[in-house]
């Protein structure tokens, strides 16, 4: 093979290589991977406003300048700290976690986010969640959602709950009326799993798709770098689907994070236009690196040259 030839290959690779980079990774309209150094508030009552810390203002879709903070509800005890982060196999993770544990009733974490779609879209979100207190029996409720308040829960939407309230097993897809649930035995023993969501037809009725995977379940679909529905549905642990009404998303809502009850860590939260968007499947080399091997293949085929002469 010539040098011409070869160097046309490379540059050929390097290109398809980085444009396949660009597709698979896809962009999320929200993502928070919990990347802070270890904190943590701990409380032993009631705030008039959400109590923040320096420093928790990093992700996409937030609105500038905004930070996570801890809104509490009346008689509440517990703590919210930033943890170690969690691994899933064949998902991109990095930075920490957000860990939040309660005592008596119940908290929120929350913090705004500047994110809109336009009518009619599908938005897909997915999280990593584990359960990490049974001391309360194991009767506790944790969930992610929007709403139009920092601190309550009017106008909840694109709901999903890991635990639903008083069954240990139970996780839900919820708009704050409807509700549709399935029994997952294995979301209470420690492990983490990845909740993906997806809901149809934004700002009018549409449909609430969930599905619960298990770090083994997750490797198979991700094996070849391209997860489809088709996979999640062969390979999940649980799933379930239903009519939902509150399907709106709009710039200026709150993005809630919370455990009732009980205690559990969140980490890589996503939300997207796509299934793509949300499960970033195994590292593809970033443009750079690829650029790296070329050059170094450039240098091979130089070398080469110089030999010969």
């Amino acid at each position: 093979m010539t040098v011409k030839r070869i160097f046309s290959l490379g540059l050929s690779t390097a290109w398809v290589m980085m444009a396949f980079a660009a597709v698979a990774r896809g962009e999320a309209l929200i993502e928070e991977s919990f990347d802070y150094a270890p904190t943590s508030w701990v409380w032993d009552g009631d705030y008039e406003g959400p109590v923040t810390e320096s420093g928790l203002d990093g992700g996409i879709g937030f609105v500038d300048g905004s930070q996570w903070g801890v809104c509490l509800q009346s008689g509440t005890t517990g703590n919210v700290s930033i943890i170690e982060g969690m691994t899933f196999n064949g998902l991109q993770t990095s930075g920490s976690a957000l860990f939040t544990q309660n005592v008596s009733n119940s908290d929120l974490i929350s913090r705004a986010i500047d994110v809109a779609v336009a009518p009619g879209a599908t938005v897909w979100t997915s999280y990593l969640w584990r359960h990490e207190d049974t001391s309360m029996g194991g009767l506790s409720c944790a969930y992610s959602q929007l709403t139009d308040s920092q601190f309550g829960t009017t106008n909840r939407r694109l709901r999903i709950l890991p635990n639903q309230y008083m069954t240990s097993t139970t996780c839900s897809i919820s708009d704050g009326s409807a509700r549709y649930d399935l029994t997952i035995p294995e979301l209470q023993d420690g492990d983490t799993y990845l909740l993906i969501a997806k809901n149809t037809n934004i700002g009018q009725a549409g449909t609430g798709n969930l599905w619960a995977m298990a770090a083994s379940g997750y490797a198979i679909c991700a094996a070849d770098d391209v997860i489809t529905e088709q996979e999640l549905n062969d390979n999940c642990v649980g799933s379930t689907s239903g009519a939902l009404a509150s399907n709106t998303m709009t710039s200026g809502a709150f993005l809630q994070l919370a455990n009732l009850w009980g205690a559990g860590a969140f980490d890589e939260f996503r939300m997207g236009t796509s299934l793509a968007d949300v499960t970033p499947a195994r590292p593809i080399p970033e443009p750079g690196t690829v650029m790296i091997l070329f050059t170094g293949l450039v240098g091979l085929v130089c070398c080469i040259r110089f030999k010969k002469k």
